[in-house]
């Protein structure tokens, strides 16, 4: 892949945008200077220098000086690029976004019926929803030559501290976007892109690369801890109560659990986290953590830091820190007196949760001591949910200065201001680029369930993003490269309960050899007093297995119909989420032979369910070979 041209995008104004156009050569030939190209009133300069199997790309924009210049508002930059490919991984912006191999002309056109709330919470650039296949951060990708796919590239931007981006494939291309949000450039300033790596070969090795390379330039924290633990929601949801978490406190202290994780529930509104409801006030919430840590386990405590609930205290204490609602059509607009809502949930919420104005000082002051007081009752496990809020399209005090994406890392740096160095911080719902080199965990999917596929009740446009197993699995396998790069991934809960649920045995098997075989951090969210013999040893075994699983994994054959991760210490997770017809014993095709008979040929190692050939499995091993050799 090569850059090919570069647009500048001016925002809109009174309706109106404007564009112009630069051709770039690689070569450096321009008439304004070496690696300099005028887009409009922009000159752009590109420094272009070879790392790894592929080339980084810094780009700077610069508003001229002279006669006649003005200052200018950006909406994007779009970069061009040399490339056709035929399939490419969607890969959306935050943890619960769609993440699928696909055809370039399967745009999921049903997306486009979902409300403007609901595309704003899956993708960078929401507009695009429907209309075009896209990565978000990158895009890896596959011209379909070679065996088994593997010749292809990546377009991948190494940081997400300046902007957000997406890279849009097409069959007439791929261009790259760097998206500015109307930031305003006077004469003479000037403005530095996020770098871009551009690399063509096999794209397996191509995607741990880039990887290797954004943690690099990020400054990743990916040595952070994978303890075992439990967490409330799963089962108690927003009903928990203080005696069903001593209830399951009791049993895990007598099983060796290192974590335990107090969920959304105990506070008395979205948005006042120190004020819990009356099931836990008054002094419930700080006896937890110290009764939790007293049984030798570290405190857990679930928030969504950059939302609030219009009946919350904050809100209505602070109506000047709730972002304002803008037009999605726009990169910048007149200031509404409307706050943007960022998600509704009729049950747990009663109703909408609000966007918290990022970029607003006394926000972040808000914060900054609201995480420091829960680090004083004990808490120093934090998980934060909902942070794609902190980037939605809305009016901000910070407009026409920072983009969304640094009005997101701003709260985000202000949440690990407040919680200090020690703690462990996870995020959920959490844009990706941004979060590299904060959290220390990540969620990697959308939301398990305790049934395989979706239930009755769909998001419209996004049946496949619904709570449930095959929706997890998916994601945390196509972005199981991850672990141990940028973060620890976490790949939702693991619900091994015989009651309660919609799982079948098999199912559940599947689910626990791609836990392990995806970096093996392993949260359960069951009531632990059901749980027999058989639960108990499976948590046992997950943990002696615990050592050879968390390490850094590479993804063999990415476009593959069952791919390979693979990690240095010599263990291989095999994974076919959607199955298919069955096929002869001799098809030939890896992945396909038939699994051995339960009680045959399996090292101690073995963990795995379903069939080749006959839908969903799952197989892992580790060193000891595969289940029959």
């Amino acid at each position: 892949m090569e850059i090919r041209s570069i647009a500048v995008d001016l925002a809109r104004v009174r309706g109106r945008s404007s564009a112009a156009t630069g051709t770039w050569s690689p070569d450096g030939a321009s008439p304004f200077g070496p690696g300099i190209v005028r887009a409009g009133p922009i000159e752009v300069r590109v420094d272009s220098v070879a790392l790894g199997s592929g080339v980084r790309h810094d780009l700077v924009l610069r508003c001229p000086e002279g006669p006649g210049c003005r200052e200018v508002a950006l909406d994007r930059v779009r970069l061009q690029l040399r490339s056709r490919p035929s399939r490419v991984l969607e890969h959306g912006w935050q943890s619960w976004s769609s993440v699928s191999r696909r055809d370039v002309d399967r745009v999921a056109p049903t997306r486009r019926i979902a409300p403007t709330w609901v595309r704003s919470i899956y993708h960078a650039a929401p507009e695009l929803a429907g209309r075009a296949v896209v990565g978000d951060q990158f895009l890896l990708a596959s011209d379909g030559c070679g065996p088994r796919g593997t010749e292809g590239g990546i377009a991948g931007f190494l940081d997400g501290r300046r902007h957000l981006s997406s890279v849009v494939a097409s069959r007439r291309g791929v261009v790259a976007l760097a998206l500015l949000d109307g930031i305003s450039l006077a004469p003479g300033e000037e403005w530095a892109l996020d770098p871009l790596w551009l690399a063509e070969g096999d794209p397996g090795p191509l995607y741990s690369e880039y990887l290797d390379h954004w943690a690099v330039v990020a400054d990743a924290r990916a040595s952070g801890p994978s303890p075992l633990g439990w967490g409330s929601w799963y089962h108690y949801f927003w009903k928990v109560a203080p005696a069903d978490v001593r209830a399951n406190l009791a049993v895990a202290g007598r099983h060796g659990f290192e974590l335990f994780q107090l969920d959304d529930g105990y506070q008395r509104a979205v948005g006042d986290w120190l004020d819990p409801n009356p099931r836990f006030a008054p002094r419930h919430v700080p006896e937890l953590a110290a009764e939790i840590s007293g049984a030798g386990m570290q405190p857990g405590i679930w928030t969504a830091p950059f939302l609030a609930s219009p009946k919350s205290k904050l809100a209505r204490d602070h109506p000047e820190w709730l972002a304002g609602r803008k037009p999605m059509s726009g990169a910048s607009g007149t200031h509404s007196t409307r706050s943007c809502r960022a998600m509704w949930n009729p049950r747990a919420w009663k109703g909408w949760a609000l966007t918290l104005d990022t970029t607003h000082p006394g926000l972040l002051d808000h914060l900054r001591h609201t995480f420091a007081a829960l680090v004083a009752d004990g808490w120093t496990y934090h998980k934060i949910d909902f942070c794609y809020a902190a980037a939605v399209r809305a009016t901000r005090a910070g407009d026409g200065r920072v983009t969304r994406a640094q009005a997101l890392r701003a709260g985000l740096d202000a949440v690990r201001d407040g919680i200090g160095d020690a703690s462990v911080l996870v995020g959920c719902g959490m844009p990706l680029g941004q979060a590299v080199g904060v959290v220390d965990i990540m969620r990697v999917s959308a939301d398990t369930a305790p049934s395989w596929r979706p239930g009755p009740v769909r998001l419209p446009g996004y049946p496949d993003l619904a709570p449930s197993a095959i929706a997890a699995l998916q994601a945390s396998v196509l972005r199981a490269p991850m672990h141990r790069r940028l973060w620890v991934n976490d790949p939702d809960c693991l619900l091994l309960r015989e009651d309660h649920t919609r799982l079948s045995d098999d199912q559940r098997r599947i689910l626990v050899a791609a836990n392990i075989g995806t970096g093996a951090f392993t949260m359960v969210s069951d009531d632990l007093t059901t749980y027999g013999t058989a639960q108990w040893e499976l948590l046992d075994r997950l943990r002696s297995l615990h050592p050879v699983a968390d390490v850094p994994l590479d993804m063999a054959e990415p476009f593959a119909t069952a791919p390979a991760i693979t990690g240095g210490t010599g263990t291989r997770l095999e994974v076919d989420w959607a199955g298919g017809p069955p096929r002869p014993p001799d098809a030939g095709a890896r992945g396909a032979r038939p699994a051995p008979p339960p009680d045959e040929g399996r090292p101690a190692s073995f963990l795995g369910g379903g069939r080749p050939g006959t839908g969903p499995w799952a197989r892992w091993w580790g060193p000891a070979g595969p289940p029959d050799a």
